[in-house]
C-alpha cells in the first residue's frame, strides 16, 4: 500500500491546523472570544466551500442518524426561504466536527493583503470578539490569522483533490444547500 498522503489527509491536516489556531487564540484571550455553541447568528446558506470540504461534509451526513439526515435535506431545500446554514439545529451545526474552514474560522482576527484602510493592513473579526480590547495592537501575531495564506493553501488541497477525483466531483465552489439538497 502507498504511504502517500492524499489531498483529503493535507485537509484533515489543515483543519487540524486550523483548530490548533482556535485554541490559541481562545487561550489568549478567553473573555475577548464569545463565539460558542448557539452562537449561530453568522451562519447563512451562502456560504460556498471547495469540493474537499463537500466531501468532509457528506462523511459527516453519513453518520448522522435518519431524524438528522432529514432536517439536513429538508433545511437545504428551504434554503432559498430560510437564511440560515441548513446544518443548524436549533443553533447547533449537526456537522460541526466536519464543519468546513470558513466556520472554524469565522469571528476569529484576521488580516488579509486585500484588507486595507488606507493603505494599511487591518485586523478583522466578529464584532462581538474583542468588544471590551481598546487596543488591538496587543494581539499577537501568532493570534492573527493570515487569511491570504490560509485560503491559498486551501486552494492547492482542492486543486489535488479535484485532480485526485477526476470527473466524480465539481470543480467548482458549491453552496452549502447545494450538497444535500437533492438527498433523502
Amino acid at each position: 500500500m502507498d504511504n502517500k498522503a492524499t489531498s483529503f489527509d493535507k485537509y484533515l491536516e489543515l483543519i487540524g491546523k486550523v483548530d490548533a489556531f482556535v485554541e490559541r487564540v481562545q487561550a489568549g484571550h478567553p473573555r475577548e472570544i464569545t463565539c460558542g455553541p448557539g452562537c449561530s447568528e453568522c451562519c447563512g446558506n451562502t456560504f460556498s466551500v471547495f469540493a474537499v470540504e463537500a466531501h468532509n461534509l457528506r462523511r459527516g451526513y453519513e453518520e448522522l442518524d435518519q431524524a438528522d439526515r432529514g432536517k439536513v435535506v429538508e433545511n437545504s431545500r428551504r434554503a432559498a426561504v430560510n437564511a440560515s446554514c441548513p446544518l443548524l439545529d436549533d443553533g447547533l451545526c449537526l456537522l460541526y466536527p466536519y464543519r468546513p474552514i470558513i466556520c472554524r474560522t469565522h469571528g476569529f482576527p484576521f488580516t488579509s493583503e486585500n484588507l486595507k484602510v488606507r493603505g494599511q493592513k487591518v485586523i478583522s473579526f466578529c464584532d462581538r470578539n474583542f468588544a471590551a480590547l481598546p487596543d488591538l495592537s496587543v494581539i499577537a501575531p501568532e493570534h492573527l490569522l493570515n487569511l491570504d495564506l490560509l485560503n491559498s493553501t486551501l486552494a492547492a488541497i482542492n486543486c489535488l483533490f479535484l485532480r485526485e477525483h477526476g470527473d466524480t466531483v465539481p470543480d467548482e465552489r458549491i453552496l452549502i444547500p447545494g450538497i444535500f439538497a437533492a438527498r433523502g
